[in-house]
């Protein structure tokens, strides 16, 4: 679902605007290792387009990538420790996505990997390893950077991936003491790390999405 957002905010900025689009990744981690997870696109004032996008994109895949939400969250409330699942289509506000609550890093795992249509095997990484202190995210920056070069006559317009961000955005429990990679910037609350790049740089850079955050 996610990567197929990237070629939809690709298709509106080609057709409507410059103003810029975000694709968001974000994570709250509580003290006990539980949280919420919000995966979305957001593209702003944007929105007021979406209810006209049909005039412009193929309707029918106009439709699937809107409508994955929806069928995605049947998916992620099967998993034991997801909860309070809720499909986010708000398209006159330009938000298109998928939130929900787990109970630790594994189910948060699980889900992530079926939001790419994975089923989680107990042989694969974890993306996200959660621990008292820490949080670990692996780099998945590969597999962008192969759904961007496969899907070339959709995206091949450089200057236009330089105005869709790719946002990892963490909230964690207490003060952020070390971030390992020199990409994340740490907010003013000092709980809040946030990564930030252009789509492009998936294709043209050596992104590593990957960080190891103290706390």
């Amino acid at each position: 679902m996610k990567y197929r957002i990237l070629t939809l905010a690709v298709i509106f900025l080609s057709v409507f605007t410059t103003s810029c689009i975000d694709v968001i990744e974000e994570i709250w981690i509580k003290s006990d290792k539980s949280g919420e997870a919000n995966f979305r696109i957001d593209a702003g004032t944007l929105g007021i387009l979406f209810s006209s996008a049909s005039d412009y994109i193929d309707p029918k895949m106009l439709g699937e990538i809107t409508g994955a939400p929806n069928k995605l969250a049947p998916e992620l409330r099967k998993i034991k420790g997801i909860s309070e699942v809720k499909a986010i289509n708000l398209l006159k506000s330009g938000k298109i996505g998928i939130k929900f609550k787990f109970d630790g890093q594994k189910s948060l795992n699980k889900a992530y990997y079926k939001i790419f249509g994975i089923d989680k095997r107990w042989y694969y990484p974890s993306v996200f390893k959660v621990k008292k202190h820490k949080l670990k995210r692996k780099n998945t920056a590969k597999y962008i950077k192969d759904y961007l070069q496969d899907n070339k006559e959709n995206l091949k317009n450089d200057d236009l991936l330089k105005m869709i961000n790719y946002k990892c955005v963490y909230h964690l429990p207490a003060k952020v003491e070390k971030i390992k990679n020199e990409s994340g910037t740490k907010l003013k609350s000092n709980k809040t790390v946030i990564q930030s790049y252009d789509a492009s740089s998936f294709i043209n850079e050596d992104v590593d999405l990957g960080n190891i955050i103290y706390f």
